[in-house]
């Protein structure tokens, strides 16, 4: 990592985990972390983390809560920010605090733009089944995740995926790429344009999409089942009736295993809570499930 004349770096965000982790790949290229603002967001994407990001407040270490985007250019202005950071936020930044720091703002973001803009990226990655993933720092603009590219971290994605192997290697791969750039940032380098042709864009899954048909491939359904994936747009696992009970399936893997000519939803073997269930073309093995109360 490069180091260079110190900046003073404010946060956007929402989980008390990023923190920490910012402000240390941040110390390790000369840089302060002054402040952090956080919220509890729209109604649409509410979060209690604000509440762990409160407690990080220390006399070197301002943090604003607030909910208010109109407010934060002012509320910014007095910590003179170099630059702005923004990772796990619920709000869109305004362009009045993006205006704010010389250096401008940069946003990491699960995905690997211009792939997957928006929400839930890494649960539309699994169920597109992409064959990559990872993470991109970029200049932000006042569209929404749009701004030139400073740096990726990539990751292969396999069926054999699921959230619970993907997410650790992405984070993994996020100090190294923030690292990268803030070396290019440091430079000058005004970052590599965004190829709008490939661009796609995401939002919340559609409501249909979080239940299951057993009718459908056994791909089709681990891909459905792997996409919600716990966040708080696509909170964890699919539901299906399994035996006449409605089952919220947490977690599946494809398998070789031949089925029977058997009917679709059938359950064709039980071991303890993993279970062999036929679908469409093949029987799909369900690791981890839980009945899902009908109110």
């Amino acid at each position: 990592m490069v180091a260079t004349i110190g900046w003073r770096v404010v946060l956007f965000s929402v989980t008390p985990e990023v923190p920490p982790m910012i402000e240390a790949v941040l110390r390790e290229c000369g840089h302060r972390l002054v402040g952090i603002v956080t919220a509890p967001g729209p109604r649409s994407r509410r979060t209690d983390g604000y509440r762990g990001i409160a407690q990080l407040a220390r006399p070197d270490l301002d943090v604003i809560v607030s909910n208010h985007p109109a407010h934060w250019a002012a509320q910014i202005a007095p910590l003179r920010p170099d630059l702005l950071l923004t990772l796990s936020f619920n709000w869109v930044i305004p362009g009045d605090v993006l205006a704010l720091p010389r250096l401008g703002a940069i946003n990491v973001h699960d995905a690997l733009l211009p792939r997957n803009r928006g929400l839930n990226a890494t649960g539309w990655a699994l169920r597109n089944a992409d064959p990559e993933h990872g993470v991109t720092v970029h200049y932000m603009t006042p569209r929404l995740d749009d701004g030139p590219i400073l740096a990726q971290g990539r990751v292969p994605l396999s069926d054999d995926d699921d959230i619970d192997t993907l997410w650790p290697r992405v984070m993994s791969q996020g100090p190294a790429t923030l690292g990268v750039a803030l070396g290019r940032i440091a430079a000058g380098d005004p970052g590599t344009p965004q190829r709008e042709e490939e661009a796609t864009y995401h939002s919340h899954f559609e409501a249909d999409w979080l239940y299951l048909d057993w009718a459908k491939t056994a791909r089709d359904t681990h891909l459905q089942a792997r996409s919600w994936s716990g966040t708080r747009d696509a909170p964890r696992g699919a539901i299906g009736t399994i035996e006449g009970v409605r089952t919220r399936v947490l977690k599946t893997r494809l398998t070789d295993e031949p089925g029977n000519g058997a009917a679709p939803g059938t359950v064709l073997r039980r071991e303890g809570e993993t279970l062999l269930i036929q679908c469409g073309d093949r029987p799909l093995l369900i690791l981890r499930h839980q009945p899902e109360p009908t109110d």
